[in-house]
């Protein structure tokens, strides 16, 4: 068993959130740094695609962080790239 091998992605396919949750320390960036708010976006699908070119088959792939995955416009598209590798 190798230790150091990776097993575990998290990808965040959007930055954008449609909640405003009272213990997200977004709404404090929102509102304190609204030039950095301004560049909230997705991640390109092509980005998408070479990542699940380059991971291995037992890598589980988790579309979470700070933005709502479900916002992306090609969601769907993207988890069929990571089939049977992913967790929500």
């Amino acid at each position: 068993t190798n230790l150091y091998a990776l097993n575990n992605v998290n990808l965040e396919l959007s930055s954008r959130c449609n909640k405003k949750c009272w213990c997200c320390g977004r709404r404090k960036i929102d509102r304190d740094y609204p030039e950095i708010a301004l560049n909230y976006g997705d991640m390109k699908f092509e980005l998408a695609e070479k990542i699940a070119k380059q991971l291995q088959r037992n890598v589980v792939v988790q579309f979470h962080n700070n933005g709502e995955s479900l916002l992306h416009p090609r969601f769907g598209d993207i988890i069929n790239l990571f089939k049977k590798r992913f967790s929500m």
